[in-house]
């Protein structure tokens, strides 16, 4: 949360049950702290993976104690499109991925490519 990640440049960031444990108050911070790392802007990826908010109301109480920044298909797609140039975003149920309904996902995944 509080300092940039430039000792090593990267090319990719995987973000995996991440974001919706962060407080909404420093994502851009961290964001941006992670940002900071891409070797080349043009090659940048990064992978969110995160609970579907609209899941949100069949969790247990600890996890919903948990999760306190969820996303959903939208604010998913709003975050991503601040800081790349493509953004594709993808739903899962079980062990399926795919760009169906994006309401009735369990589990979304946003890839952005190319840091702006």
């Amino acid at each position: 949360n509080e300092y940039p990640f430039e000792k090593h440049k990267v090319s990719a960031i995987y973000n995996i049950d991440f974001i919706e444990h962060l407080d909404p108050a420093k994502e851009d911070i961290v964001m941006k702290n992670m940002i900071i790392a891409y070797e080349k802007k043009e090659n940048a990826i990064m992978i969110i993976g995160t609970p579907n908010l609209t899941a949100a109301q069949y969790a247990s109480p600890q996890s919903a104690a948990l999760h306190i920044n969820l996303k959903n298909h939208d604010t998913l797609k709003q975050l991503l499109d601040k800081y790349f140039y493509n953004v594709l975003l993808f739903g899962m149920n079980d062990e399926v991925i795919h760009t169906g309904y994006a309401p009735m996902c369990h589990y979304l995944w946003g890839i952005g490519i190319g840091l702006r």
